[in-house]
C-alpha cells in the first residue's frame, strides 16, 4: 500500500535526524536470515533494499542478551569484542551501529530499526529512547497493515494509515527545528564547558520539545494500559501550561485553580498530560484571542479527582457533539480527529469519565478520575 511506504519513509527520516548517522534502515528477520526491507542511505554504509545476510554474519544477532530482547548500541565496532570480527563489520565497513527490536503485539520479533555509520559515534540515552519510541510506532504500523478481521470498513483502515502518515510527517517537521538548534549550538560551543553550562536550560528545553512530540505520537498510535505513578498534579498542570504557552504563544487569559496543591495522585502522567494538553488546546482555539478566558480547575469531589476546563467561546454545534469522540471526526480543517477519541480511551482506561457541557456562551469539559492518593 503506497500510504504505508510513505509512512515508513517518513519514520526513517525522523530516525536519521535523531540518531545522526548516514544510514538508517529497517530489517526483517526471516528464519536464519536478515533482510533489508527499507533503507535511507546518505552515502554511509554499502547497503541496499532487498539485500539478505545470514543472521550470524550481522551485528543484529546481539539483540538477545540472556534470551531477552534488548537495544544494541555500539559506539565503535573495532573496539567491541562482540562484533569486531563479524563479516558485516569488516566487509561493509561499519564503524558504529544501533539496532532497536521491532516487537509486534503478539510478542513476535519482526526485525530491527537500525542506524549505521562508517565512523565511530557516541550515542546518548536520549537518542536511544527516541529510537525505541519510533520502533514502537513501526510495530503498530506493521500490526495494523496485517489486521483485517477487526476493521469493519476498509476505508477506515486506509484513512487511519493516511492520518498516521500525516502525524509522522508532522513529527519530522516539528522536531526539525529543535534538532537544528541543538546541532548548531554544539558546533558553536565546540566542547566549551562554560558555554554548555550557561545555556544548559535552553538545551534541555529543546530536548523536552522533541521528547513530548514523540510521546504524543506514541500515545495516539499505540495507547497502552495506564502505567500509574504518584504525580504532583500542581507541577504536572504547570508544566503543561508552560509547554502550551511556548508552543502557541497565546495571549488568552488563563485562570488556574488547584485544590489541594500539595497532594499526589496515582495516574499515568504521560497519558493524562496528553489528555489535558489536547483539551486545553481545544479551549484556547475556541475563544476570541483578545476577550477569551479559559478557566482550569482541579479538585476532589465524591472520591474523584476532577479536572474542569471551561472556555467562553461559541460552544459546540449539536451535530458536532454527537460525533465529537468518533475517530477521524473534527470540525477543524487541519485537525486529524484523533485527539478526543484517544483522550476518551485514556480516561476510560483509568476507570474515569469524560463529560462535555456546551452552550452558545462556551464549553465546559470535565474529567473524572477515581481518587487515589498517598
Amino acid at each position: 500500500m503506497p500510504d504505508l511506504d510513505l509512512i515508513v519513509s517518513d519514520i526513517l527520516k525522523v530516525s536519521s535526524s535523531i540518531i545522526g548517522t548516514r544510514t538508517v534502515f529497517i530489517s526483517e528477520f526471516k528464519k536464519s536470515h536478515f533482510k533489508i526491507s527499507k533503507i535511507l542511505n546518505n552515502g554511509g554504509i554499502r547497503l541496499e533494499e532487498g539485500q539478505e545476510f545470514k543472521l550470524e554474519e550481522t551485528l543484529c544477532q546481539n539483540i538477545y542478551v540472556d534470551n531477552t530482547l534488548t537495544s544494541l548500541v555500539i559506539h565503535d565496532t573495532l573496539s567491541d569484542h562482540r562484533v569486531k570480527s563479524l563479516f558485516a563489520t569488516k566487509n561493509l565497513k561499519i564503524g558504529s551501529y544501533v539496532a532497536i527490536p521491532i516487537t509486534l503485539n503478539s510478542g513476535k520479533l519482526y526485525g530491527t530499526l537500525c542506524a549505521a555509520d562508517p565512523n565511530p559515534n557516541i550515542f546518548n540515552q536520549q537518542q536511544i529512547d527516541e529510537m525505541n519510541r519510533l520502533a514502537r510506532i513501526l510495530a503498530y504500523i506493521i500490526d495494523s497493515s496485517s489486521i483485517n478481521q477487526f476493521s469493519e470498513e476498509e476505508n477506515i483502515r486506509i484513512k487511519s494509515l493516511s492520518v498516521l502518515r500525516e502525524m509522522v510527517a508532522d513529527l519530522a517537521d516539528q522536531i526539525g527545528n529543535p534538532l537544528q538548534i541543538l546541532k548548531g549550538f554544539y558546533q558553536w560551543a565546540d566542547h566549551d564547558v562554560e558555554a554548555m553550562t550557561k545555556y544548559k536550560d535552553v538545551l534541555v528545553e529543546e530536548l523536552n520539545k522533541i521528547d513530548t512530540k514523540l510521546k504524543d505520537v506514541i500515545i495516539q498510535t499505540s495507547p497502552t494500559f495506564p502505567r500509574k505513578e504518584q504525580v504532583s498534579i500542581f507541577q504536572m498542570v504547570f508544566d503543561i501550561l508552560d509547554s502550551i504557552n511556548k508552543e502557541k504563544k497565546t495571549e488568552v487569559k488563563i485562570e488556574l485553580t488547584i485544590n489541594p496543591t500539595n497532594r499526589k495522585f496515582t495516574i499515568d502522567k504521560e497519558q493524562i498530560s496528553f489528555v489535558l494538553r489536547n483539551i486545553i488546546g481545544n479551549a484556547l482555539d475556541a475563544v476570541d484571542k483578545e476577550k477569551g478566558i479559559v478557566k482550569i480547575r482541579c479538585f476532589e469531589s465524591n472520591y474523584n479527582l476532577v479536572f474542569s476546563i471551561e472556555d467562553n467561546g461559541g460552544g459546540i454545534k449539536l451535530d458536532d457533539m454527537q460525533k465529537i469522540t468518533q475517530p477521524f471526526y473534527s470540525s477543524k480543517k487541519e485537525a486529524k480527529g484523533l485527539g478526543l477519541t484517544i483522550a476518551n480511551q485514556i480516561i476510560e482506561g483509568h476507570g474515569g469519565e469524560l463529560l462535555i457541557d456546551t452552550e452558545q456562551t462556551g464549553t465546559t469539559v470535565c474529567i473524572h478520575l477515581p481518587l487515589s492518593t498517598q
